[in-house]
């Protein structure tokens, strides 16, 4: 699946605009919602898989009280990441899947990838945003923009 025009559209240039009306952007946010939690999942229903399964600390419960699914914080409480899933629609949550809901640990995530030969066991853990790998945004929004941006302007 190539959602690389989407991506753009969705995640980067909703990035670069939200620095040029001096917003700050949470492209996470919107790679959740729009792409992997959209598209991805619309793919998966045409290809008709029932679920589609991601690697984010959350969980997904039947709460009697709403008389409907709910997004909950996993286990992993020094890892939830329910804040970058708030964008899910409701009426998809049944057919997500956070295989690491249960776990207490990311220690315990990695054990488990090293016993099975996953060479990105030991792999550190990536705070940055993905598509400014040098973490440069001062660089990559001159770049993008067309303008000398300096880190003080990014920062304030």
């Amino acid at each position: 699946m190539d959602f690389k025009n989407e991506f753009k559209k969705y995640v980067i240039d909703d990035f670069i605009k939200c620095y040029q009306d001096c917003k700050t952007p949470n492209p996470c946010i919107e790679c959740n919602k729009y792409i992997k939690f959209d598209l991805l999942y619309k793919k998966a229903k045409e290809l008709k898989c029932d679920y589609i399964a991601t690697g984010h600390y959350a969980k997904i419960a039947y709460s009697d009280k709403y008389d409907e699914y709910v997004l909950k914080k996993s286990n992993e409480n020094k890892k939830d990441q329910t804040y970058f899933l708030y964008g899910i629609k409701k009426e998809i949550l049944p057919q997500i899947l956070f295989p690491l809901a249960e776990f207490n640990d990311k220690s315990e995530i990695r054990k488990i990838a090293m016993e099975n030969g996953i060479i990105v066991a030991e792999k550190k853990d990536s705070q940055e945003v993905c598509f400014i790998p040098d973490n440069n945004y001062g660089k990559f929004l001159e770049n993008s923009i067309g303008k000398n941006i300096t880190r003080t302007e990014i920062l304030y």
